[in-house]
């Protein structure tokens, strides 16, 4: 059991990582008022460059070292990384750790799929959901704190993220040293004899409805402190609370993961993206109560998309190319979280509106609509 949890905490970077200092985005450009507001985003978006290089360093690397060297180097990366801003007075070199964050969690993400596809296809489900479970609890907590700690000092918010020299412990003390991971093995040979043991359509069809989709959920979060400022809703508190009770939600729907799947079966992901089409809409209509509603659904079941993406590149894909195949996914997911406050502002543009203004969300809304129909007849044949 302690293995498990071990497992299940070393994706705690990938889900706090990027999103723990946002509700301290307007402080920070009251901080520094002659940057761009969409250059302060970049504290939060930045990571997710600067993820990708490390996500195929470690594919690369996985069949050839000691997966705990990698995860060693990777947490020392993002406690550095993380907590270094806090001192710093320099917004040009906070963002210089923000990237170093952002390799050492891309480091970390294709490491526990390696571990979980090593276990029996019936208990994969249960660990993946159990690790957004836990993971999101403790980042809603973490939010929590960082609403409080930084109220009256943006630099507060850093510090939190010392906690992942503790998660490092458990992981190097519940996981057992395998050496390096094998190249022969199947995660699940029924469904690799099916597909060839290829990245087939339908993977990439997922990966790139997992880009258009993870654009909008971190454009929302990333930009919602500056949304409920510009349209009067409320402050730091409010952002804070909204985020950490849209961490929770997620939390506990990823533990029911498994009844989800098993109940929408084939259906999920179209039940998945359609809730959260339907909470960017809500999320339009500018009140506080609404745009909690909204945001819960959204970053709750984008969030269980990404979730059932993943579960299911351990069952198409042979062992050794686990990592590859998580990478891929990943590197879609971070491109477009990069990517995010650009596509906000292009919108915003061509709308005619500000980046954070309600129409902006309600063309999120379409769009996630559309990708739902353009995946309809994959879920339709899907087993």
């Amino acid at each position: 059991m302690y293995k498990k949890f071990s497992i299940m905490i070393l994706a705690l970077a990938g889900v706090a990582g990027m999103s723990l200092v946002s509700p301290v985005m307007a402080s920070l450009a009251a901080e520094f008022p002659s940057v761009d507001p969409s250059a302060i985003t970049m504290v939060v978006t930045l990571p997710a460059f600067t993820i990708l290089p490390a996500l195929f360093l470690t594919s690369a690397l996985v069949t050839k070292v000691e997966r705990m060297w990698i995860n060693a180097i990777a947490f020392l990366f993002v406690t550095v990384g993380g907590i270094l801003p806090g001192f710093l007075h320099s917004f040009p070199l906070i963002l210089v750790s923000r990237g170093l964050l952002g390799f050492g969690m891309g480091m970390l993400m294709p490491m526990q799929s390696t571990y979980v596809a090593e276990y029996p296809e019936a208990e994969r489900a249960g660990i993946m959901g159990g690790s957004q479970g836990v993971n999101n609890i403790i980042s809603a907590l973490l939010v929590m704190l960082v609403g409080v700690i930084s109220v009256n000092n943006w630099r507060n918010a850093f510090f939190p993220y010392g906690i992942f020299a503790a998660v490092f412990l458990i992981v190097f003390t519940g996981i057992p040293r395998t050496g390096k991971l094998g190249g022969g093995e199947a995660a699940a040979n029924t469904v690799v004899e099916k597909t060839n043991g290829k990245i087939g359509p339908v993977f990439v069809l997922f990966c790139a409805s997992q880009f258009v989709v993870q654009t909008f959920n971190i454009a929302m979060m990333s930009s919602l402190s500056f949304y409920v400022a510009e349209n009067g809703i409320g402050g730091t508190q409010l952002t804070s609370t909204i985020t950490s009770v849209g961490t929770l939600v997620l939390a506990v729907f990823s533990i029911l993961i498994p009844y989800l799947l098993k109940i929408f079966r084939r259906w999920a992901g179209v039940v998945f993206l359609a809730v959260t089409a339907l909470g960017f809409l809500i999320s339009s209509m500018t009140s506080s109560v609404t745009l909690a509603v909204g945001f819960c659904l959204v970053y709750t079941f984008a969030g269980l998309y990404s979730t059932h993406v993943a579960i299911t590149i351990t069952t198409i894909l042979p062992l050794h190319l686990v990592a590859l195949g998580s990478s891929i996914s990943t590197a879609s997911i971070f491109i477009g979280q990069f990517i995010s406050p650009m596509v906000q502002k292009l919108v915003g543009s061509a709308a005619g509106v500000s980046a954070y203004s309600p129409t902006v969300f309600i063309v999120f809304a379409a769009v996630v609509a559309a990708i739902m129909i353009i995946n309809l007849p994959v879920f339709q044949k899907k087993r």
